[in-house]
C-alpha cells in the first residue's frame, strides 16, 4: 500500500482504518469484543483497498474496488494457509466494505463487517485525506476533479449531519466523535 497509485489509499490510510477499528470495538458490549478474532478483523481491515495498489482511481476502480481486491486477498489467503471459514468471512468483509454513501450499509452481516465499513466510512471525512483529493483534482485527475467539483458540494454536509443513513453503528460514531476520539472534518 506504500506504493499504491492513490494517494487516499495508501498505508495512512489503513493504520486510520485499523485506528478507527479499535476505538469503535471498544464502545461495543463486552461479550461482542472476546467474541471477535482480532487476526480476522485486522487482516479484512489491512487488505480491503489492495486493488488500489495496482488499479489507479476512475470511475472502473470506483465499480470494482471491491471486487478486485477480494481476487488480490484471496491469493494471499490462500498463500498463507488461512482457515476456509476465515477466508470466506474475511473475503466478504472486502467485498462489502464499500457503498456506506449510498446507504448500502452491513446492518445485516456481522461486526466485523460492519467495524470495518465504518471505520472507513470515517475515513472519507479525514482533513488531510479531502486536501488530497483536492490536490488530485487540481492535477487534473478525472475522477477526483468530479469528487470535488460535484459530488462534495452536493452531498457532503448531508452526510455529516445524517449518521443513520452513513453508519451501521452511528451512536458509536456520533459518541466517539463528541468526545474528540475521531476527528470527522465538518470544514467547508
Amino acid at each position: 500500500m506504500n506504493e499504491t497509485k492513490d494517494a487516499n489509499h495508501n498505508w495512512d490510510h489503513i493504520e486510520r482504518v485499523i485506528e478507527n477499528i479499535e476505538k469503535i470495538r471498544l464502545e461495543l458490549p463486552q461479550k461482542i469484543q472476546e467474541i471477535m478474532d482480532d487476526k480476522v478483523l485486522k487482516l479484512a481491515a489491512a487488505w480491503h483497498d489492495i486493488s488500489y495498489a495496482f488499479f489507479e482511481s476512475g470511475f472502473v476502480q470506483f465499480f470494482q474496488e471491491s471486487k478486485r481486491s477480494v481476487k488480490i486477498f484471496n491469493d494471499f489467503l490462500k498463500e498463507a494457509k488461512i482457515a476456509k471459514s476465515e477466508a470466506d468471512l474475511m473475503k466478504d468483509v472486502v467485498r462489502t466494505h464499500t457503498g456506506s454513501q449510498f446507504g448500502l450499509l452491513n446492518r445485516g452481516r456481522s461486526f466485523y463487517h460492519q467495524l470495518v465499513q465504518d471505520a472507513d466510512t470515517i475515513e472519507v471525512f479525514f482533513r488531510e485525506r479531502l486536501e488530497r483529493a483536492i490536490k488530485l483534482a487540481e492535477e487534473g485527475n478525472v475522477f477526483w476533479k468530479f469528487a470535488v467539483e460535484i459530488y462534495k458540494p452536493l452531498t457532503y454536509n448531508w452526510y455529516l449531519k445524517h449518521y443513520n443513513f452513513m453508519y451501521n453503528l452511528p451512536g458509536i460514531v456520533k459518541k466517539l466523535e463528541a468526545e474528540n476520539k475521531i476527528a470527522i472534518y465538518h470544514g467547508k
